[in-house]
């Protein structure tokens, strides 16, 4: 007799109807956009990709996660759902965003608005252009800030495929504004890391950290922060074995609870005003990466709002 050959179904996400489609899928009461200490926005932008596509999906599937993540920090003890977490509706882009620049100015517009509001803004793409938006608009309400830049790569490209805008041009873009400190880089071109050398800018690369005791390490990169922190993660941060649904993947990245210490230290000692986390680009059978990603956004709420010195 012919044995049937017998296939695992396809892993398929789970929905919930109940509760609501938000950030840790909070009821009604907790997610008003006036009462609450916290906005997550969703940037569904993928204009200037340049390996795998899929960050566009990226904001919904961590979304989708973060309704399975317990609201109980494990560090401080408690929750913080009561803070209040609005989550935005998702800016998709239209056919006149086919170049960066125009989407750009939408995020910066809508972030403007939330900074104003004085909220906490945890910022969810898509891919990493759109951090310069986001960063402009902190930049101009917020003294002595500077950029905490968690990536692979060093995104400071005066321009990449025809525009100033592109994911590998981010952070030269945020560069023109305020202080930057770039952490786990794996992969440079020399023209970055010309400007590197000639702007004295602080580069921390993971072959590096990797060399010295977490502790030490992240004492460095924090002491070299100013005042007001905003950080920007891309997901290829990370080593790919722990996310590896991302765009551009680089072996030797950092290690979770590496991150994790790191976020834990520069919200104790800084003043952390806001988060974006980008490139995840979702993966069948990989989920593990969007909940990784909805982790981290919740744990730096709680670092943040888990300080004895904050109400």
């Amino acid at each position: 007799m012919k044995k049937k050959n017998i296939r695992p179904k396809k892993v398929a996400y789970l929905k919930r109807k109940d509760p609501p489609y938000n950030f840790l899928g909070l009821p009604k009461k907790y997610v008003d956009y006036k009462k609450s200490a916290i906005v997550v926005q969703l940037f569904p932008y993928e204009g200037t990709v340049s390996y795998t596509t899929g960050t566009s999906k990226g904001p919904r599937a961590i979304i989708d996660a973060s309704r399975f993540i317990e609201d109980f920090d494990v560090y401080s003890k408690k929750s913080f759902k009561a803070l209040g977490i609005h989550t935005s509706a998702p800016l998709n882009p239209s056919k006149k965003y086919s170049k960066p620049e125009p989407y750009i100015e939408k995020v910066y517009q809508q972030t403007l608005k939330c900074v104003k509001d004085k909220k906490f803004i945890i910022s969810l793409g898509g891919e990493h252009s759109v951090s310069s938006g986001i960063i402009k608009a902190f930049h101009e309400f917020t003294p002595k800030l500077s950029v905490l830049h968690i990536d692979a790569h060093g995104d400071l490209r005066d321009s990449y495929e025809g525009t100033n805008y592109s994911h590998a041009s981010a952070l030269r873009r945020v560069s023109d504004l305020v202080k930057t400190v770039h952490v786990g880089m794996r992969t440079l071109s020399q023209d970055q890391w010309d400007y590197v050398k000639k702007n004295k800018i602080k580069m921390f690369f993971a072959h590096e950290l990797h060399e010295k005791p977490t502790k030490d390490w992240v004492n460095e990169v924090v002491t070299s922060l100013n005042k007001n922190v905003y950080i920007s993660i891309d997901t290829d941060g990370l080593d790919p074995s722990i996310i590896p649904a991302t765009g551009t993947p680089e072996p030797g990245g950092l290690e979770y609870i590496e991150l994790i210490e790191l976020l834990r230290e520069v919200a104790k000692r800084k003043n952390v005003v806001g988060l974006d986390i980008m490139e995840l680009a979702p993966k069948e059978d990989f989920v593990y990466s969007e909940f990784t990603c909805a982790r981290i956004a919740y744990q730096m709420i709680a670092f943040k709002y888990g300080r004895k010195d904050r109400k």
